[in-house]
């Protein structure tokens, strides 16, 4: 997700590679971010903030307090945003040593890197507007970004976090069934993902439900009533409530 997000904003051109610096865990991993990107890569966290304003930190909730722990009671004036999974804003704050720094908890998803993410995100109470718009700058070069509460950013996770793989899921599946009446592999993938692409497109431009246009493709005892009629008797909504439930309660499993 750091690197998604790092692409989106060089991509949108607001940010040079002179204004970005990067922290890796391995060497290899910094020398492809500096031959992708041209930016400075560091594999060892300063003891000081240095001269960072805004610190991006796209890790896994475990490695949290073990990657901040040399700024702790350090980190002054500094906004964070963070994009780990499940960790709270007051949970960070302790862990930087400030119960009042200026943390933001965001959710991207990975179409962030083409600039078709959309991003959810929660502010610390009494967060200066400047950083909150600094903040949204740097996410709404990845898309759309949905200011939310904080206790519904679990759920949030559940649907657009973890929601690509959803959908390419769906794709694959659609493409096999495609494969399985004959058509060609190349063929079957390209009808069913440009199908997705147009699908949603069409959702986002013509802003009806998605129930309204759903009706406008079901014509009475056509193919696509079938069709519907199968995915609904294999439990096609009730999957998604599962998988949905399944990723918002493993985003809280990852707080503890």
């Amino acid at each position: 997700m750091g690197s998604a997000i790092l692409q989106g904003m060089l991509a949108s051109g607001k940010w040079g590679s002179a204004d970005v610096e990067a922290l890796v865990a391995t060497e290899s991993s910094a020398v492809s971010l500096r031959e992708k990107y041209g930016i400075t890569v560091h594999t060892s966290l300063p003891s000081q903030p240095g001269a960072y304003d805004i610190v991006v930190l796209a890790v896994k909730p475990g490695l949290i307090k073990s990657v901040l722990q040399p700024w702790h009671g350090k980190f002054g004036e500094r906004l964070l945003i963070s994009v780990a999974t499940g960790v709270t804003i007051e949970g960070l704050q302790v862990t930087l040593g400030d119960p009042k720094a200026a943390v933001i908890r965001a959710m991207p998803n990975t179409p962030a890197q083409i600039g078709r993410g959309i991003t959810v995100r929660a502010a610390a109470p009494g967060i200066d507007p400047t950083r909150l718009a600094a903040a949204d700058a740097i996410l709404e070069a990845c898309g759309t970004v949905l200011p939310l509460e904080e206790s519904l950013i679990d759920a949030a996770t559940a649907i657009s976090g973890s929601g690509p793989a959803y959908f390419f899921l769906v794709i694959e599946a659609l493409a096999d069934a495609g494969v399985r009446l004959g058509l060609p592999t190349a063929v079957a993938l390209q009808l069913a993902t440009e199908t997705a692409a147009g699908s949603a497109e069409l959702l986002i431009q013509s802003g009806e439900h998605p129930a309204i246009l759903r009706s406008k493709v079901t014509s009475p005892g056509g193919t696509t009533i079938a069709a519907i009629h199968a995915l609904e008797s294999h439990g096609l909504r009730a999957a998604f409530f599962e998988a949905a439930a399944a990723a918002a309660r493993r985003a809280a499993e990852l707080r503890s």
